[in-house]
């Protein structure tokens, strides 16, 4: 589905894009303030002097231009989409491509193909960081973007009260599914305080941050009151650091930037979150060479994968049986893909095309020794 974009001066330049983090903002569910911490969190990564980019990516309810009102509107140059600026910030939204007030009634397939435009298109530009605001659900939208958007770890929001963590845990089971590492937890709405110095009203229970953070075993990395301010803010489009800096608010988020700053930095020196890395060498027409990141490697034939592949076709999805096809030993592969940081997609010159092997799966064919080389 093309976009209706803001049609811009044709460039014989085009710019380089280098992001070099990839956060998801993620609760699973609506209603507990996710694109609010998605936009205060990448105003406070700004006042920490951070180049950080925001990808809005709620087809049917996006907020977030009410919130980041334009400067300068998106453009696009030939397939390049240039995103809009907000007050310094790059920010690229559904909702500049419908009508206002119309809702969006997209299916599924469609919806996909705009995300991959937004995921695969877009010239950010130079960012420290791109936070990308989560659609609520675990359905194919969030799938798509956990495949193709090379997520360096997801943020969790939730509120304190039992029953929003009944998504948020499924969020958090599709990031494990998907092998993007969750780098905390952030308990919006947390409490209610008139002011510094006034009894903290917990109107949502307490301690559900706490414990979500406990089960996954990362850290609880805020507590954002429940505030009016932040409102306020939201619903005109006003920054929380210009119109309030000295709150409590303000303070609460800019120890957030810090902290994901520094989480990020523990994660990547993790060996086990660096194990899933993979090199792919193309061989020849007939084989691929893997190299994990500990230095295993394998030379694998693309028919002997075509006959351990995974995809509905190949398997019956009911029954889990693997189904009997003969598989030629001169198949090649026409396309390698790279599915997120945890798989390849194999095109193989049968038609088979749809098949994800995790280099977790690939590596336990290896080991057992189901293909032959």
């Amino acid at each position: 589905m093309p976009l209706n974009m803001y049609k811009g001066p044709e460039s014989k330049k085009t710019p380089e894009t280098t992001v070099k983090s990839v956060i998801a903002v993620a609760a699973g569910k609506g209603g507990v303030g996710k694109s609010s911490v998605t936009v205060n969190l990448a105003r406070a990564m700004q006042e920490l002097g951070l180049k950080v980019g925001v990808l809005d990516t709620d087809l049917y309810g996006p907020s977030l231009r009410q919130m980041m009102p334009e400067q300068t509107p998106p453009r696009n140059e030939g397939e390049k989409i240039y995103p809009a600026i907000s007050h310094g910030i790059p920010l690229v939204s559904m909702a500049f491509f419908r009508e206002e007030d119309k809702p969006s009634v997209v299916r599924a397939p469609i919806a996909n193909s705009i995300i991959s435009q937004f995921v695969q298109n877009v010239e950010w530009g130079d960012l420290d960081f791109l936070l990308i605001d989560f659609p609520p659900g675990t359905g194919d939208i969030q799938l798509s973007l956990g495949q193709q958007a090379h997520i360096d770890a997801a943020l969790i929001v939730t509120t304190p009260q039992d029953l929003a963590m009944i998504d948020v845990r499924k969020a958090i089971g599709m990031f494990d599914l998907i092998k993007v590492p969750v780098l905390g937890v952030v308990e919006n709405m947390s409490f209610y305080q008139k002011d510094e110095t006034s009894e903290k009203v917990f109107l949502f229970g307490s301690g559900g941050g706490a414990k979500l953070s406990g089960e996954c075993g990362v850290p609880l990395m805020a507590q954002i009151p429940l505030d009016p301010q932040i409102g306020r803010c939201a619903d005109k489009g006003l920054s929380l650091f210009d119109e309030c800096e000295d709150h409590l608010c303000a303070h609460e988020y800019l120890s957030l930037a810090e902290s994901v700053n520094r989480e990020l930095d523990v994660l990547r020196s993790n060996h086990k979150q660096n194990s899933l890395q993979i090199e792919i060498d193309g061989q020849d027409s007939y084989h691929i060479g893997l190299k994990w990141a500990d230095g295993f490697t394998a030379v694998l034939r693309y028919s002997d994968l075509q006959s351990q592949c995974p995809c509905a076709n190949c398997v019956d999805e009911w029954t889990g049986v693997r189904k009997d096809v003969v598989v030629d030993k001169s198949l090649t592969a026409r396309a390698v893909h790279q599915v997120g940081r945890y798989g390849l997609r194999l095109e193989f010159s049968s038609g088979c095309q749809s098949g994800i092997f995790s280099y977790s799966y690939l590596r336990e064919l290896v080991e057992s020794k189901q293909p032959c080389v």
